[in-house]
């Protein structure tokens, strides 16, 4: 009994001193997130160009946000083929309160998921509040030099804006483009198209891009079977048109201008054994090509799906002693219609200067080339050719032009007597690394519209300039000491 009064008495003093409290005690009161504003449904930017700035207003229960913690995450989803089913993706581009934002080569050219999280540091509670954000290519159109650069290669753009962009390579992927570079070329993969860019050093020899949304795909190497390249590959020269005629390590190789399956484009399963060097490839026509030899000079022509057979003229080989500078079909017609020559522009080796006009019939009866030597004659001014000349067709006159140091001639096919004509002259000190005869296109009908044209010099490693060229001679629009030595171009119209 004496315990329990005990115990009665402890209890009554407690409540008593419950009783008696004057709310001295710290209470937690949450700095609780009532809202957020200030950003918007959606979003477009372009990459690499844009800086998408956010500034979102949070309205707290309380006027201080110190509590809280912030992240901004882009998010989209890949199909996958083995699991067969939806790989989530997300990237954190800020974990600051307000948003400035640039999108790299990790953003991907998609509609993008965005969610601006809120968290209070002290609970764990996280307020989000979510948008969409289309990224956009800056690269649909524009020309695309593939140039030289303190023995590397890059990836320069002068975009149909007239903006431009260098290194872009590096900029779009992350990785550099190693190697020197030999030569660009943009290939139809399926329903896409492909930029395969070739470089000197192994073990990539260059990369292939997605040439729509100029994505990373594959090494350059990946378009060979490697059996036929060897320990190292050089690849010498090709052209790519309706069908793709390739020269690796001077050896001749064939495939159809369409890639679908394993991605090998640039050799088929059938390669001709040419045993000749050759120098030279070129296409003529459809379903022809010809391809010259170095020793002693054979000429081939080249048919579809790899057939290659000798040119023959009265059961005698062409032979055609020297270096090919150039072949090309003379502007007018198709080739097998008639009024259509190719010319050749050879050096032999005591550097004189011969021009080869020959022309091909189609007998149909046995499906078989007949073919006579139209022309053949000294070239009129041998000492504007050298190793650098390079040449361009016209595309709807009988001329072709050609470069010569820092200038530009016109040639006329009607007149092989004439010296060629000069038609333009950069300024001095310019070397011509690269030339190319833009055009105008009006259903099937191209029209001479400029000329684009690389140049370099002795500036050091931004020693390559840019110059788009009218036909008369003036110049457009130039881009001086803006990349590296130019070697190649693709036209993204």
């Amino acid at each position: 009994m004496k315990t329990y009064i005990l115990f009665a008495a402890i209890v009554l003093m407690a409540l008593g001193g419950c009783l008696q409290d004057e709310g001295n005690y710290e209470y937690l009161d949450l700095n609780e997130v009532q809202g957020i504003t200030g950003i918007e449904e959606s979003y477009s930017m372009t990459k690499f160009e844009d800086v998408l700035i956010i500034n979102p207003v949070i309205d707290f229960k309380h006027e201080t946000d110190a509590d809280y913690e912030y992240e901004w995450s882009l998010s989209h989803w890949e199909y996958n083929d083995e699991s067969r089913d939806r790989d989530n993706f997300e990237i954190i581009i800020s974990q600051d309160k307000n948003l400035e934002f640039v999108a790299d080569h990790t953003i991907p050219y998609k509609d993008l998921f965005g969610i601006f999280k809120v968290t209070n540091k002290n609970t764990g509670v996280v307020y989000t509040h979510d948008f969409e954000l289309r990224v956009q290519n800056a690269y649909q159109y524009g020309y695309f030099f593939l140039c030289e650069k303190d023995m590397n290669s890059e990836l320069f753009l002068v975009r149909d804006n007239g903006k431009t962009i260098d290194n872009l390579y590096e900029t779009l992927t992350g990785m550099p483009l190693v190697g020197q570079p030999y030569c660009m070329e943009s290939v139809r993969s399926g329903i896409t198209t492909d930029l395969v860019m070739f470089t000197s050093d192994g073990p990539d020899y260059g990369a292939v891009m997605n040439f729509d949304n100029m994505d990373y795909k594959w090494p350059a190497l990946k378009c060979f079977h490697e059996e036929n390249t060897g320990e190292s590959m050089v690849v010498n020269y090709f052209a790519a048109r309706d069908d793709i005629f390739t020269i690796v390590n001077n050896k001749y190789y064939f495939t159809g201008g369409r890639v679908y399956g394993d991605y090998k484009p640039y050799i088929g399963i059938d390669v001709p054994d040419v045993m000749d060097d050759v120098d030279y490839v070129d296409e003529m026509g459809m379903a022809l090509a010809y391809l010259h030899g170095t020793d002693p000079g054979d000429l081939y022509a080249l048919g579809s799906w790899g057939a290659i057979n000798k040119v023959e003229i009265d059961g005698e080989p062409l032979l055609l002693p020297g270096k090919c500078h150039f072949m090309a079909p003379e502007p007018g017609g198709h080739m097998y219609q008639g009024g259509v020559s190719t010319h050749f522009i050879i050096t032999d080796n005591n550097g004189v200067v011969n021009e080869v006009v020959l022309h091909a019939a189609l007998d149909f009866s046995t499906w078989t080339n007949a073919y006579t030597l139209t022309r053949t004659n000294v070239f009129s001014a041998p000492e504007l050719i050298t190793d650098e000349t390079m040449f361009v067709n016209s595309n709807s006159e009988r001329y072709f032009y050609f470069s010569s140091e820092n200038k530009i001639y016109r040639y006329n096919y009607d007149a092989p007597a004439d010296a060629p004509a000069l038609i333009a002259e950069l300024p001095a000190g310019q070397n011509i690394s690269y030339l190319y005869l833009d055009y105008t296109q009006e259903g099937w009908t191209k029209y001479d519209d400029k000329f684009v044209v690389g140049t370099y010099d002795n500036s050091g490693l931004n020693n390559g300039s840019i110059y788009f060229v009218n036909l008369d001679g003036s110049i457009a629009t130039q881009y001086e000491h803006v990349c590296g030595k130019i070697i190649d171009l693709e036209v993204k119209k």
